[in-house]
């Protein structure tokens, strides 16, 4: 979770995790599954695209390290936009 900060940032964009989910969802169990959604931004398409695949790089390193699986599914993938002026000045 601290790479999608670090790799975000190494391109001034923006990442974080959102919701976070344990199965099971004990507080002194091992959990067999965990899953959570990435969210990160850039103005810029192309360094969009540049985050992108260092985070899928940094998941499959981290799961190969720890003997873990992953399954990756991108929800949503909306070119970047930029903001109106009026809005930002809000």
């Amino acid at each position: 979770m601290l790479q999608v900060e670090q790799i975000a940032k190494a391109y001034q964009g923006v990442g974080t995790i959102g919701r976070i989910h344990f199965e099971p969802g004990g507080a002194n169990i091992i959990p067999e599954s965990a899953s959570f959604m990435i969210d990160f931004r850039h103005t810029d398409a192309g360094k969009r695209e540049l985050m992108k695949t260092e985070i899928e790089l940094a998941l499959r390193k981290i799961c190969e390290k720890r003997s873990l699986q992953y399954n990756l599914t991108v929800n949503m993938d909306i070119p970047p936009v930029l903001c109106s002026n009026t809005i930002v000045d809000m």
